[in-house]
């Protein structure tokens, strides 16, 4: 049965005991466990059946949702008295080795599950500046992963040699693009400016101290590749200089005649720095959809990540100055673009691409009527960039739909039915959907497409790699086929090269860093991609 939402019902209802399997949420579950003992592990007459009865297994799924060991989620997982448990999740460590606690806490793993022990045997030496010490932690945390843990991969076999799971085949084509001149010029000037300011930081010794900066002129050079719309709408309207600058460079993106002339004025435009403040979180390296920041310092970050981090320490995670909840604000959401596009549209190589893929499916589904071969989905991280893909489908009359980070969950569960619907004559069908990657990394099942277009590289391989298993999953009846776009000699070459590095690692073990090593692996990045093609 299930017992959430609208089928929870009575919540004392018999129908629990009733049955051999319950599936729950966790809102659900925290819903149930008791305030006033929200705070102790014992259940009380005012939990709800969920605590009060005691389980021959209790499974978490996307068990890293539990990581905060402060979250009522996790309180009331730690509340549930079972016999055995699981937890099920791709992410053992997601920012910190305390994510490992509070799933052993979870599971009982003894003597590991103890916050003193763990704090004593494992914070204390990794937090310490004896290189060994935080050598052994480290390799201890490998050892206590390992011994309860069961690694399971699509490729893995059974007994008889046989893969655990029968998935249709999965083809995946990096398609490398040719950049306009006018998109080649824009992209050189903002390449150079960007590497005489790494540079600086570089010579000076203040790579790290300047971290967030740094990431921002990374994500200016990923969105020109894109499409420089992107950049210009980076811009916060507010700023009278930077809307000059913005219209400025926009002016001569549209108008330019001679490159070498173009370049030569969008470096010297540029050399202010006044692109637009970081619309990128430091912490998650996603575009920040929903910006929050502290009064006392005004750093921007994601929400989520501001809440998580705060968990942990009343410190800003950016400058670590002290701040509390009450502190924290929510940031104005700007629009993206102040030209309409509708009339000064542009295209870009990207999207020029796209166009014609979608284009070349249509007539193949046409064709077959639909029968064998499944619909589209395009992923970008930036939602802006989903903003123009939008624009570029409208202008060729394509119906298509949308989810990201702003959809509500019953909305989305609308767009999905309608993306499912396979009569194409209906009004509300689309065969395109527009997915951002972090709505769609996790929770949303779209076997009813086996094409699916990613138009940017994510820091992170794993997040391109989930994107990837909406589709590519068990229910999936049709071979899928995934196109990955890139810019040739830019940073989305160099940040492929990055993602091999991540993906080798992940590949070969659970692994866990001192922080030295990570601020080495992350400057050693970082060189990567600032360097000259």
């Amino acid at each position: 049965m299930t017992h959430y939402g609208q089928n929870r019902g009575d919540s004392r209802s018999i129908s629990i005991l009733c049955s051999d399997v319950v599936v729950t949420s966790y809102g659900t579950l925290a819903a149930e466990c008791s305030e006033d003992t929200a705070n102790g592990e014992e259940p009380s007459p005012k939990d709800g059946p969920l605590l009060q009865l005691k389980w021959r297994r209790i499974i978490l799924d996307e068990a890293h949702t539990i990581k905060s060991r402060s979250t009522k989620w996790a309180k009331a997982a730690y509340k549930i008295k079972a016999e055995r448990r699981w937890c099920v999740t791709g992410t053992v460590i997601h920012n910190h080795v305390n994510d490992v606690f509070s799933l052993l806490h979870f599971l009982d793993v003894r003597p590991w599950s103890s916050w003193a022990f763990w704090n004593r045997g494992i914070v204390a030496n990794l937090e310490s500046n004896d290189l060994k010490r935080q050598r052994t932690a480290m390799s201890l945390i490998r050892d206590i992963i390992s011994s309860v843990t069961l690694r399971r991969k699509k490729n893995t076999k059974d007994s008889r040699g046989e893969r655990i799971v029968q998935l249709t085949k999965k083809t995946v084509e990096l398609v490398q693009l040719t950049s306009s001149s006018q998109e080649r010029d824009f992209y050189n000037a903002l390449h150079k400016r960007s590497r005489v300011q790494f540079d600086t930081y570089l010579s000076e010794g203040k790579v790290m101290h300047n971290y967030a900066s740094i990431l921002e002129l990374l994500l200016r050079l990923r969105q020109a590749c894109n499409h420089p719309y992107l950049v210009f709408a980076a811009a916060p309207s507010k700023d009278s200089a930077v809307m000059r600058d913005k219209d400025k460079l926009y002016k001569q993106f549209m108008e330019a005649g001679s490159s070498a002339e173009y370049v030569d004025k969008v470096f010297k435009d540029v050399q202010s720095g006044a692109l637009g403040k970081a619309l990128q979180c430091p912490l998650c390296l996603d575009v920040i959809d929903d910006p929050v920041a502290p009064k006392e310092c005004a750093h921007p970050v994601c929400r989520v990540c501001m809440m998580e981090s705060l968990k942990r320490a009343n410190k800003c995670p950016v400058c670590r100055v002290p701040i509390s909840n009450e502190s924290v604000m929510t940031l104005p959401r700007e629009s993206r673009f102040s030209i309409d596009l509708s009339k000064r549209w542009r295209s870009s190589a990207k999207i020029d691409e796209l166009l014609k893929d979608v284009r070349e499916r249509q007539d193949v589904r046409n064709r077959s009527k639909g029968n064998g071969i499944g619909k589209t989905v395009i992923f970008s991280q930036f939602t802006s960039m989903l903003d123009l893909v939008g624009v570029a489908l409208d202008r060729q009359s394509f119906k298509w739909l949308r989810i990201d980070g702003s959809v509500p969950q019953a909305q989305r569960a609308l767009i999905l039915q309608q993306f499912e619907n396979e009569d194409e004559k209906a009004k509300d069908s689309s065969n395109i959907l527009l997915v951002s990657l972090r709505a769609g990394g996790v929770g949303l099942n779209l076997v009813a497409a086996s094409f699916a277009i990613l138009l940017d590289i994510h820091w992170n391989p794993q997040v391109d790699a989930q994107a990837q298993d909406r589709i590519h999953r068990h229910g999936q009846t049709r071979d899928v086929l995934i196109k990955r776009y890139i810019i040739r000699d830019t940073v989305e070459e160099k940040l492929l090269k990055v993602q091999e590095r991540k993906q080798h690692i992940a590949d070969g073990a659970l692994e866990v860093a001192t922080d030295e090593d990570r601020k080495q692996a992350k400057l050693s990045e970082l060189k990567l991609l600032f360097s000259v093609s």
